[in-house]
């Protein structure tokens, strides 16, 4: 049972015992209590309570740590593309130094050919 399902019983069981006790005065404003069990309804709340700030606690820095972890992941995916983005310029760059630099097919044909012709 989770510390929130936990504080809404005892808080239930709060109510059912003042719901159940019996008037003290006419207009019904103070009734009596079973004293012991009231105090122990009270001391379990107060547990359930703080189970409930560990709890939320708990999920504060888990979500922290994962926001931490994506962060990194997306760090790493940018320096991983940033990368190949340079790798692809350079290889493109390349290329086109081949292709300005070589001869072309059509040039080894007219140089072939016999000058009478």
């Amino acid at each position: 049972m989770s510390a929130q399902d936990k504080t809404e019983e005892i808080l239930r069981q709060m109510h059912i015992l003042l719901a159940g006790s019996e008037a003290y005065d006419s207009i019904g404003s103070k009734i009596i209590l079973d004293k012991k069990r009231m105090l122990e309804l009270l001391a379990e709340l107060n547990k359930a309570i703080y189970a409930m700030m560990e709890e939320y606690e708990l999920t504060t820095q888990g979500k922290e740590r994962a926001r931490r972890e994506a962060a990194k992941i997306g760090e790493d995916i940018l320096k991983d593309a940033s990368g190949k983005a340079e790798d692809v310029y350079a290889a493109s760059v390349m290329y086109t130094c081949l292709l300005y630099t070589s001869p072309s097919p059509r040039d080894g044909l007219l140089s072939r050919m016999p000058s009478s012709a």
